[in-house]
């Protein structure tokens, strides 16, 4: 295909505000979007929820060392109780305290705890593509919305052109009319369409001002602040200069897009838990040991009883435990819970197949509307230089009272369409481009 070299460069007039001495900053696509993900309350709830992932990921792996725990009780007996020394009852006032400390040790249990810190491990993992994923759609929403404030924009200033075009056709049918060459009537029928060109202008700018207050809206931006955004962008350069096809984009698109990544980490998260679930059938052994010590003294008598590092030792005593636990029946419990994960993994595996062709399907449909947009945009610039030539030559034959007010009034509308056609084909390419150079390897923020 002919390689095809256009280049547009849209400047639209802004007025350089200014507050005392400073000047207003000027937010370009790049600036909104740095500062909605830094404002977002979306992004803050996906690093408080990595944080508690990371946390669980922590706890997971303290699980492979034994847990020790120790306590320290004092006790008092009045009238009627058992004597510690004799284990017998007696009306003797009493106080004792004693020490232990002891630890408690899984041996098996079905590799719960290893397969628990494969899950964290991989919850984590899939938090920092969840991350990536809600900060590019933050800012696949920020772009959308600022380029419609752009069109806005250009559809302002394309009203006001009409406008001014207007006020110039009105001056000069006075003029005519004051030579006889034309009548009270077409006057009015000009001061008419400069009415309605003023009313599309004040209409332009309202919906302009409502995009503005999307754009502040979804970038947490404050309402009562002024924001400028930077209104120029240029080059529609080579617009089928394509080295790839949808196919080719989709396949290295599987090696970094979050979403795909994310069902492949709900598939091997499904899957560690149905094996935990088939290995829950099997017996659990575990262990426990333990030191203990005490002081005892009958009250009033404390001076008769021995010593408190004497007793201290006196009344060491350890202990080791090893235990089996075997599952013989529990109401099918856990055929039940292997049933459920093995659901829940095919339920995974069909959500990560249609998450796969809703990509295709999304990158196909990318390509063809920027590879559309972009022939558009052709035929539109096309269109925009045949009818300024055409509405140039019917201002000539109205100042030459060859032309009515109601056609001028027409070519100056239809000039307007194809210029707002233009202008509207232009931005849809500059997204559709960025929506592909994304599915390219290139995120939003990083492109030019």
């Amino acid at each position: 295909m002919r390689r095809i070299l256009l280049t547009i460069t849209f400047f639209i007039f802004t007025n350089a505000l200014r507050s005392g001495a400073q000047e207003l900053q000027v937010w370009t696509l790049r600036d909104c979007m740095i500062y909605a993900i830094e404002n977002s309350p979306e992004t803050k709830i996906q690093e408080l929820t990595n944080d508690n992932r990371r946390l669980d990921h922590r706890d997971a792996y303290l699980e492979f060392v034994p847990s020790v725990n120790g306590n320290i009780n004092a006790y008092t007996s009045f009238g009627r109780s058992i004597d510690p020394e004799t284990n017998t009852y007696s009306n003797v006032n009493s106080f004792s305290n004693s020490y232990a400390i002891y630890s408690n040790y899984t041996i098996f249990n079905g590799f719960t705890v290893v397969d628990k810190y494969k899950v964290t491990r991989i919850a984590r993992l899939s938090g920092i593509e969840e991350a990536r994923q809600v900060e590019d759609n933050l800012c696949l929403t920020i772009m959308q919305s600022y380029y419609n404030v752009l069109y806005r924009k250009g559809m302002v200033q394309l009203c006001r052109e009409q406008l001014m075009e207007s006020q110039t056709t009105l001056k000069n049918t006075r003029v005519l009319e004051e030579l006889g060459l034309k009548s009270y009537a077409d006057v009015l029928q000009v001061e008419a369409q400069v009415a309605a060109n003023d009313y599309n202008l004040v209409r332009e700018q309202n919906m302009m001002e409502s995009e503005l207050i999307s754009l502040k809206e979804k970038m947490f931006f404050p309402s009562d602040r002024e924001l400028v955004i930077d209104t120029t962008f240029s080059q529609i350069a080579d617009p089928f200069a394509r080295s790839v096809t949808a196919g080719d984009i989709y396949l290295s698109a599987l090696e970094f897009l979050p979403a795909v990544k994310i069902s492949a980490f709900d598939v091997k998260t499904a899957g560690i838990k149905l094996h935990n679930a088939k290995w829950s059938l099997l017996p659990n052994i575990f262990s426990e040991a333990g030191y203990s010590t005490g002081y005892i003294s009958t009250l009033g008598q404390a001076a008769n009883a021995d010593p408190f590092l004497s007793q201290m030792k006196n009344r060491q005593g350890e202990y080791v435990q090893v235990g089996m636990s075997i599952p013989l029946f529990g109401r099918l419990n856990r055929q039940s819970a292997i049933g459920r994960m093995r659901n829940a993994l095919h339920i995974a595996e069909a959500q990560r197949d249609k998450k796969l062709k809703e990509i295709e399907s999304e990158i196909a449909r990318a390509v063809q509307d920027m590879e559309g947009s972009a022939k558009e945009f052709i035929q539109a610039d096309k269109r925009v230089a045949a009818q300024d030539m055409a509405h140039k030559a019917n201002q000539r034959k109205y100042e030459e009272g060859l032309l009515s007010v109601l056609e001028l009034q027409t070519s100056s509308n239809q000039a307007l369409a194809a210029k707002a056609e233009r202008l509207n084909s232009a931005l849809t390419y500059l997204i559709k481009k960025r929506i592909v150079g994304y599915y390219q390897g290139t995120s939003y923020i990083n492109q030019e």
